[in-house]
């Protein structure tokens, strides 16, 4: 019988690294998803998550004389509520520009270059 190694620490690191890309792009879909909304509406935003929200808020403080109806406008509320749930489950350090976060990347672009890494 035939056993396989474990893991060292780094590969480990890789993979939990892709899967929080992973998370990353259901925020994107959530954001795309809005901006579509919008722009069935007549409503251009420019790309970048600034001016998304720049634009939402624009739309919520609008006093119902805009151009969406209420039920529109509670839809991306909620849409926004769980892009803000998105945001905030972003494992904190792991994803900021902390000198840890520069260490890690860097170690992992090494790992991913030696030829170690392709077995």
């Amino acid at each position: 019988m035939r056993f396989v190694a474990l893991r060292s620490e780094v590969p480990l690191d890789v993979q939990v690294l892709h899967r929080v890309r992973d998370r990353l792009g259901q925020r994107t879909l959530l954001m795309n998803q809005i901006r579509s909304i919008l722009l069935e509406r007549g409503i251009v935003v420019a790309q970048g998550r600034r001016k998304l929200l720049d634009a939402l808020d624009a739309l919520s403080s609008d006093n119902g004389d805009g151009a969406v109806g209420a039920r529109v406008r509670l839809l991306l509320n909620d849409m926004l509520d769980q892009w803000r749930a998105l945001d905030t489950r972003r494992l904190g350090p792991w994803m900021t520009s902390s000198p840890t976060w520069r260490a890690t990347t860097r170690q992992l672009a090494a790992w991913r270059q030696s030829p170690a890494s392709a077995c």
